[in-house]
């Protein structure tokens, strides 16, 4: 059973975070490809604040190790910044 409530999608995107920290990974692999689609940019476009920041230090994390993610994911990182510039609490379609 998936539970899709803040507190659950926090711990899985602080797992993910911490893992990208203490692994020395030099390329994205299909399963870290899959957790990002399935979790990291889902929980950018969540209603809860702590869980699309958590979301966003994943992503760069990720990015950090491929520069290819880091040009495919840089429009959503400049949204984000744009609509936390403005103060919005947007929920982000990407």
């Amino acid at each position: 059973m998936f539970q899709n409530d803040p507190l659950t999608i926090l711990k899985c995107q602080t797992i993910i975070s911490e893992m990208l920290q203490l692994l020395k990974l030099s390329s994205v692999s299909p399963t870290l490809h899959m957790m990002i689609e399935s979790q990291i940019v889902p929980g950018i476009q969540n209603e809860d604040a702590e869980v699309r920041l958590t979301a966003m230090k994943g992503l760069g994390l990720c990015c950090y190790i491929s520069r290819d993610l880091l040009i495919t994911y840089i429009p959503l990182f400049m949204q984000v910044w744009l609509l936390a510039w403005m103060g919005s609490s947007k929920v982000i379609d990407f």
